[in-house]
């Protein structure tokens, strides 16, 4: 392969073209000594990079053995000496070896040896090969899309300039005007992008033949101009089978050849094997009747055929390819078309589809030509294509949602194939649909292709599974299109294309986003300028299999999602619904718009939940009055973070919706969950009165008195008061400290926003609670606020959330309470804990403290030496350190965490919740990018005499990169008696040697892993209780990357029979769990699971000890966590109870 010496000249100096660099490859080829080019249709069945450049390029240069031997050493010494560029044409055209579920053996690529590491890979592939493929990202240094001729009507002015009527500029001018107005006419631009297409659609139009966009037209013009070097005497068809032969004038005198070469090229695309889909022998055309392979052969002739010579040996058969797949392809889809009756479809191409995973989209170019030659054959195809997609989009494989994109692009080319050759009774199936435009500036074009994603649609009403609709950046919205549901289209411009969503029955996924789509009310006369709009008639529910709305950057009225949630309430399933940023418009007089991000979830018994109020840090009765104003509810249930605050008005909003109860869940994300009902009128408190007496209920401190006379004597444990901010007059003071001195088994009180006063603090005064939690922000009475903490004398539990402001008052404040336990959270992240001196005096005096949680949001704002000396020598027995940028500690060494956890001599239990969250933190070797390069988390737990030990995420799984430090660290802890993991990916531990209690939790195990767990647990000269909970699956961490492959839980089962004939094991449990929904925050962990099957030999709930619910919640509730922004979802775990005996009694 030569490099190209950068310039082409022009072909007439009457022109008056310059030279160009229609090339660069000079100055890139410069850099290597060597470039070899080898095409992989050539060797399908050879991986080996050196192998295929030995037989493809040594073979056919050298025919003696002998010489054949010495140019193969010196290629491998020029492969590992020399910078070489290795061209590997048609990755698509090429199959590799090895079974896919055997790792290892399974050749996505070619292989390149070890030694030749200086040679670089540059690989040639249609698209669909890079997501069929399984390729992954780190196999990929560059990813190029080839365009194509960068500048099309350049080469078409070069072209036309070779022309004798174009020897004068002004003609040529005026040539080339001319063919850039028919190219736009007729959309020929895209078939330009290709060389041969080029040259064939300049001459076919200077000649007088106008293409009109159709593949099949333009394939069969290519011909024609092929069969014409082999046929002199023209002839046309008088009434042609297909309308694309019509102007053909070399087709007809050659049809018996184009029927054989038809034949031919069906049988080898769809052939049992492979690696003679599209290189073959004589041996293989035979059968065809093709005549003698010799240069007067009409195929070889006209170039429509192809051959290479091979080595000079005895046995050597010359092969031969067809001049370009595309080709093939055509003259495959015409064979299909013209042999109707043998049902080849099913017959062939069904069989072809089920033997080869992914051939559904290698099939794309054969079926895009068929829906021009013979629609009824490619609505069947279409058909097939779609079930082994469906099957695909069913298993939630990684590349779903991408050979769905792929799939759909394709059906929408075949729609417009077929259209353009006349076809009639098109009916295309597509079950998944995908159509994504943004920064659209020419409307004529997406006016198009809504026309055409519209006729498909209108077949596939009745299958539709998905719609994904995202039209955004729009620049003019003069000319309208219509999206529509339910009743008859109100009368709108002819340029409206409906879409009538009544018939949609079975459509589970609806993602619509951008600001060119409109949501509109159907009782609304209002008019909008959005390009698609979508109506929902609440009177005639449609939709009845969704499972989730996505809408996106759209607007919308209140009254349009009122309606929606009305409609979806009358559903026997449950419905997850997203907006994200939604522009939400209110009917009430002075009411502004709200930018709106929430997620909504419909239960079956009336009940919405609703989550992720990112954007609204008030939740006020504007937003809960948007969303659900004139909906007809049960339950509400309401779940904020620590961004949310809660706005006064919401309590008067609560009493105007028709609602039995509401609910409110409180999740600060480091520490602390409060969830129970909102109680703010007495038919409310008759609600919270049916639930749970162990819930928390939330109150107004503003509540009416005779809400807290209703109250008086009630067997509450957990109460959390609200406030507005302002004061509490003595009549208030006096009704609520009445209350609260008559709940007898008062328990716990947290005050989440506090009406700041001297009376507030009376009011609580010398309650018999054992915790309280709090906002600190909300303190600005210190004196009193000091004195109402001195008077709580059965306090054992504070729990403190800090944000604002100087925290040396609360350091007075607290200063020689008898607390137990300690929990400071800066859960915003504004890094106001700074651990100065006040702060040490202040844990010192805390005598009786057991138990200390610290959680910041960002520990990069913490100097390390003032935090490490706050808490030095502290005589706590449990600490617990969480945060999303966890040991970001400015200087901090592993020496100084080594330190502070030696000097806590009383220390038993040592709990960290940590996350990579905007910073690659769990690089282990490096531990952050903020400390020391020498900083090692794992090697600071070295040698500490802790009992208790638990390590995971703060909302997922554990990544660990250097798992080997991990478990050196672990198997140091010569005390350690319980220890709680919950990562990511299988970990191969050293556990110690005193461990009892073993809790490990991880997203994926797969059974060969799973035998190396068991065995690592009978390796243990005692007993030990140990509870397994992971996913179906084997998780991969490494360099900050990770991968999944999901098992099915059949596939657990032999290792847990293998276990039970093992002496020294004894499995108390091995249950496989099924997820049935998504999870419900407001329920149990295990709600959104169920019991498939369950093995127990003995009692399999013994957990003394070994309980460690908060990790396993964190675990099932956030299993997916690591996937969120993947097409992965766990669907199967596993749990297991195992004890294993010492091993010397095995």
């Amino acid at each position: 392969m030569l490099p190209i010496d950068g310039k082409t000249s022009s072909v007439n100096s009457n022109t008056q073209m310059r030279d160009s660099n229609v090339f660069d490859d000079l100055t890139c080829l410069n850099g290597f000594k060597f470039v070899f080019h080898v095409q992989l249709r050539e060797s399908v069945d050879q991986f080996d990079i050196a192998k295929i450049i030995k037989k493809q390029i040594v073979d056919s240069i050298y025919s003696s053995e002998e010489d054949r031997g010495k140019a193969y050493i010196l290629l491998n010494e020029i492969m590992k000496r020399e910078r070489c560029l290795v061209l590997l044409d048609g990755l698509d055209e090429w199959i590799g070896t090895g079974e896919p579920r055997e790792i290892g053996t399974r050749h996505n690529l070619p292989k390149l040896a070890d030694v030749h590491s200086h040679c670089v890979l540059l690989i040639t592939t249609r698209p669909w090969k890079m997501t069929g493929a399984k390729i992954l990202d780190s196999q990929i240094d560059k990813l190029l899309q080839l365009d194509g001729v960068k500048n099309v009507f350049e080469a078409s002015r070069k072209i036309l300039g070779c022309r004798k009527d174009c020897k004068k500029r002004q003609d040529l001018d005026k040539k080339q005007s001319e063919f850039e107005l028919y190219v736009q006419k007729y959309g020929l631009l895209e078939p330009l992008h290709f060389p041969m297409m080029l040259c064939l659609i300049v001459q076919l139009w200077a000649e007088g033949t106008e293409l009109k966009g159709s593949k099949c037209e333009m394939y069969s013009f290519l011909l024609d101009s092929l069969f014409k070097k082999a046929t002199s005497e023209p002839s046309e068809f008088q009434e042609p089978t297909y309308r694309c032969f019509t102007e053909t004038q070399y087709i007809q005198p050659n049809i018996e050849h184009l029927n054989r070469l038809a034949e031919a090229a069906f049988d080898l695309l769809f052939s049992d094997t492979q690696n003679k889909a599209l290189v073959f022998t004589t041996k293989e055309l035979k059968k065809y009747n093709l005549g003698e392979l010799d240069q007067n052969n009409v195929a070889l002739k006209s170039g429509i055929l192809s051959t290479k010579r091979q080595e000079p040996t005895l046995r050597a058969l010359p092969s031969f390819s067809f001049i370009h797949k595309s080709i093939q392809e055509f003259l495959a889809a015409y064979h299909i078309a013209r042999i109707t009756h043998l049902n080849l479809i099913d017959d062939v191409i069904s069989g072809y589809l089920d033997r080869h995973e992914d051939a559904y989209l290698d099939v794309s170019q054969v079926f895009i030509f068929l829906c021009g030659l013979d629609i009824m054959s490619a609505n069947k195809l279409s058909g097939m294509m779609d079930e082994r997609n469906n099957a695909c989009v069913k298993s939630r494989c990684v590349k779903s949602c991408f050979d769905t994109i792929k799939l759909c692009e394709i059906i929408l080319q075949g729609y417009r194939e077929a259209v353009a050759n006349e076809q009639t009774n098109i009916a295309l199936t597509l079950s998944h649909m995908f159509y994504w435009r943004d920064n659209i500036r020419e409307l004529d074009s997406l006016k198009n292709d809504v026309r055409d994603l519209h006729s498909v649609w209108k077949n596939n009403t009745r299958n539709l599974l998905s719609l994904d609709l995202r039209i955004d950046n729009l620049i003019d919205f003069n000319r309208l299109f219509a999206f529509r549901g339910g009743s008859p289209a109100i009368a709108e411009p002819t340029s409206h294309i409906e879409f009538d969503m009544s018939s949609c029955h079975r459509l589970e996924y609806l993602d619509l986003g951008g600001n060119g789509i409109w949501l509109k009310d159907s009782d609304s006369a209002a008019r909008s300028e959005q390009p698609v709009w979508i109506v929902l008639e609440s009177s005639n529910p449609v939709l009845s299999s969704i499972k989730h709305i996505s809408l996106g950057h759209i607007k919308c009225s209140s009254t349009w999602l009122n309606s929606l949630f009305s409609t979806l309430l009358t559903l026997d399933h449950e419905v997850q619904v997203g907006l994200d940023q939604c522009d939400i418009s209110s009917r009430i007089e002075g009411a502004f718009n709200r930018m709106i991000d929430a997620s909504i979830a419909t239960d079956v018994n009336k009940c919405l939940n609703l989550t992720n109020l990112d954007y609204c840090e008030v939740l006020d009765a504007q937003v809960v009055e948007l969303l659900f104003k004139s909906v007809q509810l049960e339950t509400l249930n309401i779940q904020l973070n620590a961004r949310n605050d809660i706005d006064p008005s919401l309590w008067d909003a609560l009493n105007s919706l028709t609602i039995n109860r509401v609910t409110l869940s409180l999740d600060n994300v480091l520490n602390s969950v409060w969830y129970g009902p909102i109680v703010n009128n007495v038919s409310m408190l008759s609600q919270a009165l049916l639930s749970n007496n162990t819930e928390t209920i939330f109150i107004y401190l503003n509540a009416q008195p005779y809400l807290m006379d209703a109250m008086h004597g009630l067997p509450i444990i957990s109460l959390s008061l609200f406030g507005s901010g302002e004061g509490l007059d003595i009549n208030h003071v006096a009704s609520l400290q009445k209350l609260l001195f008559s709940l007898k088994q008062l328990e716990k009180i947290s005050l989440l926003q506090s009406n700041e006063s001297p009376g507030l603090w009376e009011a609580l005064h010398n309650l018999n609670i054992k915790s309280l939690s709090l906002n600190y922000r909300d303190v600005h009475n210190l004196s009193s606020f000091a004195q109402f903490l001195a008077s709580l004398t059965h306090l054992e539990t504070l729990n403190i959330r800090v944000e604002y402001g100087s925290h040396l008052g609360l350091c007075d404040a607290l200063h020689g309470l008898n607390i137990k336990s300690l929990s400071l959270n800066d859960s915003m992240g504004n890094g106001q804990l700074t651990f100065t001196k006040p702060w040490s005096r202040l844990f010192q005096s805390l005598t009786q403290l057991e138990t200390l949680s610290i959680g910041i949001t960002d520990w990069s704002k913490v100097e390390a030496s003032a935090f490490f000396q706050a808490f030095h020598g502290l005589n706590i027995k449990s600490l617990s350190l969480n945060g999303y940028m966890f040991f970001g500690l400015e200087e901090c060494t592993s020496w100084h965490c080594s330190q502070l956890f030696q000097s806590l001599i009383q220390l038993e239990t040592l709990s960290m919740r940590v996350s990579r969250r905007n910073f690659n933190l769990w690089d282990l070797e490096t531990l952050s990018m903020r400390v020391s390069r020498n900083f090692n988390l794992w090697d600071s737990l070295r040698g500490l005499h802790i009992t208790r030990l638990s390590l995971s995420g703060v909302q997922e799984s554990l990544k660990v990169n250097n798992a080997e430090l991990l478990s050196q660290s672990i198997s140091s802890l010569t005390l350690l008696e319980t220890l709680t993991l919950h990562v990511f990916a299988y970990i191969d531990l050293q556990l110690p040697q005193s461990l009892k209690y073993f809790n490990f939790y991880c997203t994926g195990i797969s059974p060969p892993e799973l035998r190396d767990l068991v065995k690592a647990l009978s390796a243990c000269t005692q007993t030990v209780e140990s509870k397994l909970e992971f996913g179906c699956a084997r998780c991969i961490y490494k360099d900050n990357r990770s991968r999944t492959t999901l098992f099915p839980p059949e596939e657990y089962i032999p290792v847990q029979l293998e276990l039970t004939v093992q002496r020294n094991i004894t499995v108390k449990r091995f249950r496989i769990l099924d997820r049935i929904r998504a999870d419900r925050w407001y329920e149990s962990a295990d709600s959104a699971w169920s019991v498939r099957d369950n093995v127990a030999v003995e009692n399999d709930d013994y957990d003394d000890g070994i309980v460690d619910d908060d990790t396993y919640d964190l675990f099932v509730r956030h299993l997916d966590s690591d996937f969120k922004f993947l097409d992965i979802r766990i669907k199967n775990r596993i749990s297991m109870r195992v004890q294993s005996h010492a091993a010397s009694n095995s």
